[in-house]
């Protein structure tokens, strides 16, 4: 192995510095800069932004509303873009409102809950704007935040009044989606809860036994839309569930009647497939998480024998579920017919959760496998990969290629919060996957790859996000380069000894820091540059920093035991999200 830990400092011998370097040691210092980078924005990280709770802004008289023919557009990405398997509202019922809203229709101006309703469809529309049409994330982050400030404030009122109204819940949960996609996670994982015990009161869960064919569709459809994002909040953010899964009776969404056509659009027959195979596959995944991770330990025995019980399950998933929607028909190539983005939103969105599912029954066997490595044994003597190690690794790989499609696809941005952390999580199994297999150049590729997709739906486009890909390819092998890269130095001498080409090396930064719209590299005095104590990766998202001066110390001293607590750092930070908070309790260094 070369480029190790002793090798990785400016003036030590066997030093390797080639931008190219794809050592262990390099290539795990990539990936772990990646992780602590997106970690900090992760919805279960503990030191993101603060959130400050809609439900206690101020009461005012002010209606905050778009132009009717940006709210029609709106309404339109809701329907046509955002849902592929939350089919809970009939769009006629929509267009209604928006008249009536518009015409200033005393009946809806009147009634918070359908005031509520109206702002938080179009909140929702507005934050995925960028996704449909390229507009500004930005701009329409900040639009959609003012008008869930309004709604909450109408939907609080609407909430005072028992039994709740169906308009008032569904309004309620059009919110809740609203904040995921500003990603407000934690007031959205309050407002579900809220939004849960309401639907309880009312029942929304049982079995009816008789009701007109769209009162049908609207209980069932808003159930299982809440199920849905129950289950996908509770499992990334690591919370229990808010549902209890003894307490439905409520039937799946069927294919509604002709006669809703006028309702609800000829389009949502075809979409009741895909909508059930993602309700079906959450089950498993919210029974797996339940049964596998739940409180109390499972013996080697039960654990197998539900493993077996599981794998089982997923067969019969595949057997009644559209091949369409299978993970091992992942390339499109050679189909010569047109697949609507409703489609093809769902098809991915379901086999994402279908290789989430998978490493869920089969990450616990990889890390048992991790924690029997011997250090220092070769590997032709270690302990044999199980079974279910080799099983994980496949559906993390089938997940890595599925994020793979999502890397050159403009549509797919931050918003999309549950496929990130899905490809987190594939990250994680193939960092431990290359830590136990032998196939590590075979793996290298589909981890970068990952990694680049898992960009984009981490980050806009931007400066920032442009240095972060720069500095990556060319010089994370090096924790002084990744420093320089990130600070501007005032001395090209002090470059000359951290980066090892003066002239190359200030041309590179200098070009980083343009990418960044950043001040060039300042020349100046003989001064050295003291390296802050601890180097963290979000420096990359921070820009440039005032770094006092300090006699004596110079980037090329800075501390290897720095260098390779930051690695450490983000494996942990793998383990913690990607593995639901699992410490390792071994040797970080002797994995690599």
């Amino acid at each position: 192995m070369t480029g190790g830990p002793e090798s990785s400092l400016p003036g030590t011998d066997n030093i390797d510095e080639d931008p190219g370097d794809s050592s262990t040691h390099a290539f795990l210092r990539r990936v772990s800069t990646h992780l602590s980078l997106v970690g900090k924005v992760h919805p279960r990280e503990v030191t993101r932004e603060q959130e400050s709770l809609d439900d206690d802004a101020p009461d005012d008289s002010v209606l905050l509303l778009p132009e009717r023919h940006q709210a029609s557009e709106y309404v339109d990405c809701f329907f046509s873009h955002l849902n592929a398997t939350y089919r809970y509202l009939p769009r006629a019922k929509m267009d209604r409102l928006v008249g009536q809203i518009y015409t200033n229709t005393a009946a809806a101006m009147k009634d918070d809950a359908t005031l509520g309703l109206f702002l938080s469809v179009v909140s929702c529309g507005c934050v995925w704007m960028p996704s449909w049409k390229g507009h500004d994330l930005v701009v329409c982050r900040d639009r959609a935040n003012l008008m869930l400030r309004t709604a909450a404030k109408k939907l609080r009122k609407a909430s005072t009044k028992l039994p709740p109204t169906m308009v008032l819940l569904q309004a309620r949960f059009a919110y809740c989606q609203a904040l995921i996609a500003c990603h407000k996670y934690d007031s959205a994982w309050l407002a579900l809860g809220k939004t849960i015990r309401l639907s309880q009161i009312i029942g929304l869960g049982r079995r009816r036994i008789e009701q007109a064919p769209l009162d049908q569709f609207e209980w069932r459809g808003l159930f299982w839309s809440i199920f849905m994002a129950d289950r996908y909040l509770a499992m990334f953010l690591g919370r229990p569930f808010g549902i209890s899964a003894h307490d439905i009776s409520i039937p799946l969404p069927e294919e509604p009647p002709l006669s809703l056509d006028s309702e609800l659009g000829p389009e949502e027959r075809t979409l009741v497939p895909g909508t059930v195979g993602h309700i079906n596959i959450l089950e498993i995944a919210s029974r797996i998480m339940s049964t596998l991770y739940g409180a109390r330990p499972l013996l080697a025995a039960e654990k197998e024998s539900c493993v077996i019980s599981f794998e089982s399950e997923l067969e019969a998933w595949l057997e009644k579920t559209p091949s369409f929607f299978h993970s091992d028909q992942m390339s499109d190539k050679g189909v010569f017919y047109s697949v609507s983005w409703l489609f093809k939103r769902q098809q991915r969105t379901i086999r994402s959760a279908y290789c989430f599912t998978k490493m869920l029954l089969y990450r616990s066997f990889l890390l048992d496998d991790l924690t029997n490595r011997s250090i220092g044994t070769p590997s032709s003597e270690q302990p044999q990969l199980s079974e279910y190690s080799h099983k994980c690794r496949s559906a993390a790989v089938a997940m890595a290629e599925l994020a793979a499609e999502f890397s050159s696809d403009e549509t797919y941005n931050p918003v999309f919060w549950g496929t990130s952390h899905s490809i987190f999580c594939a990250i994680a199994v193939l960092v431990v996957s290359f830590l136990l297999f032998d196939d590590r150049s075979q793996l290298e590729p589909i981890i970068e790859n990952a990694m680049k997709a898992h960009m984009r739906l981490t980050m806009p486009n931007s400066p920032q996000r442009q240095r972060l890909l720069e500095v990556s390819k060319h010089t994370l092998g090096s924790p002084n380069a990744l420093y320089v890269a990130t600070h501007p130095p005032n001395d090209e001498r002090v470059l000359d000894n951290a980066l090892g080409n003066g002239t190359g090396a200030q041309q590179y930064a200098n070009e980083i820091w343009r990418l960044a719209d950043a001040p060039p590299m300042r020349r100046g005095p003989s001064q050295s540059i003291a390296p802050p104590a601890s180097l963290s990766a979000v420096d990359l998202l921070n820009g440039p920093t005032t770094l006092s001066i300090a006699d004596g110390q110079a980037i090329s001293e800075m501390s290897l035991d720095t260098a390779t607590a930051d690695l450490e750092s983000g494996l942990q930070m793998m383990f913690d999200i990607g593995f639901d908070k699992v410490t390792f309790g071994g040797d970080f260094s002797g994995l690599y």
